[in-house]
């Protein structure tokens, strides 16, 4: 009887391990298969969970009220204004907001200092009515600037840009993907003290640029992580790549 009840107990367990084995190996499977599904969903639910992106905009339904301001520098083709306009196709990029959004009710700026992107800039400025800032480079201050063996006569300061066309009160994103110029660009946000008008930042490291030391490449992104976690900047990092 004893040995009986001791060989059921062992198939039990064989039994148990077995299934638990099984499970594990489905769940991984799952996971390689739909992992970046499951992720989709779950940042769907932030979005739900967070509810609008502006808390002013909870309380004001005004037309002529704007939800956020969206920065992109850098814009290149427009993927990423596609991206955001049309919040679908953010699902597969770094822009999509963990929260909800009308981007028919965003200030939106673009920047981009490369010519070639003119004409597809251009017609998409007059499908969705953003401000354009074509052949125009964000920088530090306003001298010229070169990219690529070629040099941009226009530039902008991107600091002072930031505290004239924005508020405190404002939802600011900050995209920035500008070819290692970011550097510059952050290093002045933090001295000016205008970094803690952003709320989201977007932004692309380009390492080992000519002309700028590998200091400079670790020690500015550990700034900026560093600022943004205190409670009085409160800026989210939403999404950080080094190339």
């Amino acid at each position: 009887m004893i040995l009986r009840l001791s060989r059921a107990l062992r198939s039990r367990r064989r039994s148990f391990l077995t299934a638990v084995v099984v499970t594990c190996i489905v769940f991984i499977f799952l996971l390689r298969c739909f992992g970046r599904e499951i992720k989709l969903f779950t940042l769907l639910i932030k979005r739900w969970q967070n509810g609008p992106c502006s808390i002013k905009h909870r309380f004001d339904n005004s037309p002529d009220e704007h939800e956020g301001v969206y920065v992109d520098i850098g814009a290149g083709n427009g993927k990423s204004l596609v991206a955001f306009y049309d919040m679908w196709h953010a699902q597969k990029s770094s822009v999509f907001l963990p929260c909800q959004y009308d981007p028919t009710r965003w200030k939106v700026s673009v920047f981009e200092a490369d010519p070639r992107f003119d004409s597809i800039l251009t017609d998409m400025k007059g499908k969705y009515g953003f401000t354009l800032y074509s052949r125009t480079a964000a920088w530090h201050n306003e001298d010229p600037l070169s990219i690529n063996l070629e040099k941009v006569k226009r530039t902008l300061n991107f600091s002072k840009w930031l505290r004239l066309n924005v508020d405190k009160e404002d939802f600011v994103v900050v995209r920035m993907n500008i070819g290692g110029a970011e550097y510059e660009v952050l290093d002045k946000l933090l001295k000016d003290g205008t970094f803690c008008l952003i709320d989201i930042l977007i932004v692309y490291y380009h390492k080992h640029e000519v002309g700028r030391s590998v200091v400079t490449d670790t020690d500015i992104p550990h700034r900026i992580r560093t600022i943004a976690e205190r409670t009085a900047c409160n800026v989210r990092l939403l999404y950080e790549d080094s190339s």
